[in-house]
């Protein structure tokens, strides 16, 4: 069954291109922002408190938007489900996976969602992986994997920080499959708040069971990342990503947001002084390429 939660009319090519553009500043940013706040904060106390009140402000949105705050009671296994597989499995994976590997370097192998989410769209929505989707993908990866090859010896050093970052995209997957297949009567920022709330009370458990609960001081670079982290990365951010697998096929929602790890990348050069090379430059232009091949298509073209 497929999602659909509004218009009739196809959505603009105009209209989900600027919705990914925003997202890929508003998430590119969050990495090294999180690399901040993960320095001088535990990672399970920020994730609870950050996902409780990133949820209810998503809720309390909801409930003043057409559709509601209210997910049917036959739908909450897959409410339940979505919110394993996109916020409680892969917030750990990451979490565990970025203190192996580096915030740069897991947000680059992250990215390597689209591909999972493609062959899962193939067979679980029958989503036809097309030449044009298949082309796009390819030169998306190559993008990604040119980011890949500046890190390889970081990677090589910590073969289970990359197999947990890979499967946190895999999981990632799997629960953008499952909110597309369902159809959710509420509007998508209750889907997303939903789930964020759900997972605050595992990410509780989890900071319980593993870190100390003392008073922590911030640095004001530490506070500011934080704030940008719950409004940007995790109210902004999955207000926007929510909308924009309502809008458009699953595999080519993964697809736009190839440009993520560019976007960190170049934040990451702003914000911590990380250096910008050939490979930034190339990525960026075969990632724009493989949006571009996707987004911008003509209406049923293959």
């Amino acid at each position: 069954m497929k999602a659909s939660t509004g218009a009739a009319a196809p959505p603009s090519a105009l209209t989900s291109f600027i919705l990914l553009f925003t997202l890929w500043v508003v998430w590119g940013v969050s990495w090294p922002a999180m690399r901040i706040v993960f320095l001088e904060l535990p990672v399970w106390q920020f994730r609870a408190t950050t996902s409780l009140l990133a949820g209810a402000t998503l809720l309390v949105m909801a409930a003043w938007s057409p559709g509601g705050w209210r997910i049917p009671r036959a739908l909450w296994p897959s409410l339940l489900l979505a919110a394993l597989f996109n916020i409680v499995i892969w917030s750990a994976f990451i979490g565990y996976g970025l203190g192996l590997i580096g915030a740069g370097h897991g947000a680059i192998v992250c990215y390597t969602m689209p591909i999972w989410t493609a062959l899962l769209s193939a067979v679980v929505l029958r989503e036809p992986l097309t030449p044009r989707k298949t082309v796009a993908l390819a030169l998306g990866i190559g993008g990604v994997s040119l980011l890949i090859a500046a890190n390889l010896s970081t990677l090589g050093g910590s073969p289970f920080g990359v197999a947990l970052v890979l499967g946190a995209a895999l999981c990632w997957a799997v629960g953008t499959v499952i909110v597309k297949r369902v159809a959710w009567p509420a509007n998508m920022s209750a889907l997303a708040g939903w789930q964020l709330v759900l997972g605050a009370p595992v990410f509780m458990v989890l900071a319980i069971l593993f870190e100390d609960f003392t008073l922590h001081r911030m640095s004001g670079p530490a506070a500011i990342s934080s704030l940008y982290t719950l409004l940007g990365g995790m109210i902004g951010g999955y207000f926007l990503w929510f909308r924009i697998v309502d809008r458009m096929p699953a595999s080519i929602a993964a697809i736009g947001t190839l440009m993520v790890p560019v976007f960190g990348v170049i934040s990451g050069a702003v914000v911590l002084g990380e250096a910008l090379g050939w490979r930034e430059a190339a990525a960026l232009v075969l990632v724009l390429a493989a949006i571009g091949l996707v987004v911008f298509a003509p209406r049923n073209a293959d």
